[in-house]
């Protein structure tokens, strides 16, 4: 047997793509008649191959939920749309569970959903993680590196001038010598805020500067860096189970909540990228949602473990 050398193995697709697809896919099942929401579909199957990746897997985890795409949709009472649904998101768990079950056996931290946990790292610095977070940690003799593998981690370092402390999430890096700062990674965008101290944050060619009281946006989509400021009190406030955001995409929010919480929310890439302010309950997300979407004109459903997130005015496109 033969095997594609792993320079040819295809990335992981995000979760959030994932249950959109499958969003989209449950929007067509319901409204098999509706000629501009199939042609919605189709364009937005083929403007991108994660897109069909994402498609792909949706439908065959409907089809393992045990329902014949071919089949006519069927009139459904509000348990039924549950468990299906349920059945579906169970589905597409097992098509992502890889890259995490990776992530655990690299991790020398990890966080279940909902859990916070503060450790002391070999150096004696300190991190606190989120809830659904990882890192890897490995201290040499000349430098510090901690890779942030999913989710979020307020770090306390310690201060070294022979060895910086560099933290990796994706393709940015933050580095520091003694400071207090936090990084969370998510779907969209990486979010470096600074409590206490300076750090230089890198990707690519790009490079920032971060005094305390500054907060780095990097969108993953573009490669861009955008500074603003951000109350030092501000930074890390998961820790007390609540996130203040200012001008902050919507889709930072909703990581957040999911961190707290676990399940899923499905939104558009659109109302993920709408900007909000506010400061929000991260352990009440029935609350939180509420708060977020009204001045969207947007509203939340839960079915099962899934938040459904909709424009009022617009069906799913």
């Amino acid at each position: 047997m033969s095997h594609a050398p792993s320079g040819t193995r295809k990335p992981a697709l995000p979760h959030q793509l994932l249950a959109e697809a499958t969003e989209r896919m449950l929007a067509v099942r319901a409204a098999p008649a509706d000629a501009a929401l199939d042609a919605r579909t189709r364009a937005w199957i083929d403007a991108d191959e994660r897109h069909r990746r994402a498609w792909a897997l949706a439908e065959r985890a409907w089809i393992a939920s045990g329902e014949a795409l071919a089949a006519p949709p069927r009139a459904a009472n509000r348990n039924r749309v549950v468990v299906r649904v349920a059945a579906v998101a169970a589905c597409l768990v097992a098509a992502v569970a890889t890259p995490r079950i990776v992530d655990t056996l690299r991790a020398d931290v990890l966080t279940r959903s909902g859990e916070i946990a503060r450790s002391t790292l070999a150096d004696g610095s300190e991190v606190t993680l989120a809830g659904a977070s990882a890192i890897d940690a490995r201290f040499g003799a000349d430098a510090r590196r901690v890779a942030l593998l999913r989710g979020a981690a307020y770090f306390d370092v310690r201060r070294d001038p022979d060895r910086p402390f560099v933290v990796a999430a994706d393709d940015l890096t933050v580095t520091v010598r003694g400071t207090a700062f936090d990084v969370a990674l998510g779907s969209d965008s990486i979010a470096v805020s600074v409590s206490r101290g300076t750090v230089a944050v890198a990707a690519g060619a790009a490079e920032a500067v971060l005094h305390a009281g500054d907060r780095l946006d990097y969108r993953k989509a573009d490669h861009a860096f955008t500074v603003a400021p951000v109350a030092p009190d501000d930074v890390a406030l998961w820790r007390q189970d609540r996130l203040a955001v200012s001008d902050t995409p919507l889709g930072e929010v909703l990581d957040a909540l999911v961190r707290r919480n676990g399940g899923y929310i499905v939104a558009s890439d659109e109302l993920r990228a709408r900007r909000v302010t506010g400061v929000f309950d991260l352990g009440n997300p029935a609350r939180a949602l509420g708060a977020l979407l009204a001045p969207q004109g947007a509203s939340a459903h839960q079915l099962g473990g899934v938040w459904w997130l909709r424009e009022r005015s617009t069906p799913a496109s």
